[in-house]
């Protein structure tokens, strides 16, 4: 997927999920710190774009995620 696609589909769902206006999501917004993201948040994030795009994120990968733009780099490699 391509980094603005990824982007757009991060954003989006953070959006939803954590009912947040998408303006308010920055690359550079600390999930946790920024955005209230908990770890169930972000694993909601992470299922919801595996379903809708059809791709699989490494656990690990996702374990290291601390920034919406370390989760959209995820989600487009």
């Amino acid at each position: 997927m391509e980094l603005g696609q990824a982007r757009s589909a991060v954003v989006e769902l953070l959006a939803l999920v954590m009912e947040l206006e998408p303006t308010r999501i920055t690359d550079d917004a600390l999930l946790e710190a920024d955005l209230g993201a908990d770890s169930l948040a972000v694993v909601e994030v992470v299922f919801g774009i595996e379903e809708r795009h059809g791709i699989r994120l490494a656990d690990d990968v996702v374990r290291g995620v601390r920034t919406v733009s370390d989760l959209v780099t995820a989600v487009a490699d």
